[in-house]
């Protein structure tokens, strides 16, 4: 093959249940000069014989073979691999849509981006899965940003529209940018596209948007982001939250990015927290090895050891219930992943006949309904003080939801935080 024109780059390992999908979704891409470089990390089931098989038949898959070094490391071992003009990293449970690497190709090419980001369609295992897990709208905008932009510029109008997302197998990316500015994903860590994806804003000098959903990505359990938060998930993020700061601190940044840079790690911030909370006492007392520096960050944060004691867990419960049975009509503003543990709650503990309906911001929602119970823009609903809104969302949405319910003239307005969505989901499992 005389040129490459992309280079998918799929790290592997102990997937062979979804592993032949992932590369049939591949190999049926309408474009012929690719090279799919499949890192097998260590893997201890068939997924090594699927991945040989597959190169026997497609003498477009290279298969590259190392000990377990973790994710970071397989995608980084693919970079150096790759020969192809642009590169897209493909997680090895999850899927390409039909007919779009030519499409994004062209597109980057056409418009002689360094990166073309685009969304996501997320598809469930089982229908428990969704209802937990809910993250329909995590991988796809609300808005499609097409115009050619700075990367600073692009990363601060998706951070104040609440449309930013770290996904590294979102982007793709011109091989030889990624080269010039010596960007690799962390070895060793959790959340690493988190930094991964904050450095490749920040560099870019040519970057756009297509709302196209060219990536189906797997919500199962036991995957990374399913999987109970653990030592090593605070860690990770830890460092990212670490990173960036050291960004922060050495970079003159405009007033519009260093706000944009605040909010983003304020995010990660509430993830750290959210993690923290729901790591027991052992995995804490882990922390207290860590370097001085780092004890000290965490100490700042009350995360670790220095907030193991909070409020307990049933005086959290039994307030919320309280709230809940003080209140005859409720409506749950906020119809995504946070939105659907308090409804599965409220559900377990014979309540769920007080929620009217579930509000979003806007009045166009999709989908329409969850279990029979409408879903609605938040204006829609007819105010009245005898209904309690219930912002179920994020920290970073919960502000301009107030504000929203305010204006359409509600009065009795209360937050889901963090450590009791934490309560009320592990009650709810």
């Amino acid at each position: 093959m005389d040129k490459i024109a992309v280079s998918v780059i799929i790290p592997v390992y102990n997937v062979e249940k979804y592993l032949a999908e992932c590369l049939d979704s591949v190999i049926s891409q309408d474009i012929q000069d690719m090279e799919i470089i499949c890192v097998n990390d260590g893997s201890t089931d068939s997924s090594g014989e699927i991945l040989k098989t597959y190169a026997r038949k497609d003498d477009r898959i290279k298969v590259v073979s190392q000990e377990n070094k973790g994710l970071s490391s397989a995608r980084n071992i693919g970079i150096e691999y790759a020969k192809g003009e642009y590169l897209l990293f493909l997680d090895s449970d999850d899927c390409l849509a039909e007919f779009v690497l030519k499409e994004l190709y062209e597109t980057a090419q056409g418009e002689d981006v360094e990166i073309l980001t685009f969304d996501a369609e997320c598809f469930y295992e089982t229908e428990e899965l969704k209802k937990r897990e809910y993250k329909d709208n995590y991988y796809r905008r609300q808005k499609e940003y097409s115009g050619i932009w700075t990367g600073d510029e692009l990363f601060c109008e998706l951070i104040e529209n609440d449309d930013f997302c770290d996904a590294a197998w979102i982007l793709f990316i011109r091989s030889s940018w990624l080269n010039e500015n010596k960007i690799r994903f962390m070895p060793g860590i959790l959340h690493e596209d988190c930094l991964f994806s904050f450095q490749c804003y920040i560099s870019a000098t040519k970057i756009t948007h297509r709302k196209w959903e060219c990536l189906r990505y797997r919500v199962r359990e036991h995957s990374i982001m399913t999987s109970e938060p653990s030592y090593f998930s605070l860690i990770g993020r830890i460092i990212c939250y670490k990173e960036i700061m050291r960004y922060l601190m050495t970079h003159k940044l405009a007033a519009r990015m260093e706000a944009a840079v605040s909010k983003y790690m304020e995010f990660i911030m509430y993830n750290i927290k959210y993690t923290d909370f729901a790591l027991d006492d052992a995995q804490k007392i882990k922390t207290e090895n860590l370097p001085v520096v780092d004890r000290l960050l965490m100490n700042s944060l009350g995360v670790g050891m220095a907030g193991r004691y909070t409020m307990s867990a049933s005086i959290y419960e039994l307030g919320f219930e309280s709230l809940v049975r003080g209140n005859k009509k409720i409506i749950l503003y906020g119809a995504g992943k946070i939105g659907r543990i308090v409804w599965n709650y409220l559900k377990q503990k014979g309540m769920g006949g007080k929620v009217i309906g579930f509000a979003t911001s806007e009045n166009n929602t999709h989908p329409t309904e969850i279990e029979g119970v409408k879903i609605k823009g938040i204006r829609e609903y007819t105010s009245n003080d005898a209904i309690l809104v219930l912002i179920t969302a994020r920290w970073d949405y919960q502000d301009v939801m107030i504000d929203n319910a305010k204006k359409a003239g509600f009065q009795k307005i209360e937050v889901i935080d963090f450590r009791l969505e934490q309560i009320l989901m592990r009650r709810s499992l």
